[in-house]
């Protein structure tokens, strides 16, 4: 059974029982995750966002040195030819609700990706503890890898 914070494990019961599936409470509790709500809603302006917040699309908050990524998959692409990689998201730590998680409590994770010529999906995920005063907006080398920037809030369980 996945170990739970004190304070969340009466709130779960009590949120399982409410629903009606009180016989089937132990079989739940088994396979019940700690987790966070993720509330997503496109950016009204973008250029608006702090620099270093956690949201989805548009462009990354990197280091002032950091290169934008490519594709390491050189079976695909020599090494002469490598892919820049799409911008997913970044995930800024200390502004997720702390329940205990085996995650960093700082610190920015950046999510990047791209079809390699078998169209299977090459990613990367990188990850900075440079202070959000010192990060650089970065837009990407290639224009046609912008998408629409989604800005994200952190819920928790009630």
């Amino acid at each position: 059974m996945n170990r739970l914070p004190e304070s969340l494990e009466a709130t779960f019961k009590k949120a399982v029982l409410k629903t009606g599936l009180a016989p089937h409470y132990p079989a739940i509790r088994r396979v019940a995750r700690l987790t966070f709500l993720l509330r997503v809603a496109l950016a009204k302006n973008p250029k608006r966002l702090p620099l270093g917040c956690s949201h989805l699309g548009g462009t990354p908050d990197l280091p002032p040195n950091c290169k934008w990524p490519v594709a390491d998959d050189t079976k695909s692409y020599g090494p002469d030819d490598r892919q820049l990689m799409g911008f997913i998201g970044q995930i800024n730590f200390a502004e997720l609700p702390q329940l205990g998680q085996a995650l960093p409590k700082t610190g920015i994770a950046y999510f990047f990706a791209c079809l390699n010529e078998q169209d299977e999906y090459v990613h990367k995920v990188m990850y900075t503890k440079v202070s959000a005063d010192r990060l650089v907006r970065h837009a990407p080398p290639d224009q046609t890898l912008y998408a629409d920037e989604y800005e994200f809030t952190f819920g928790t369980l009630r």
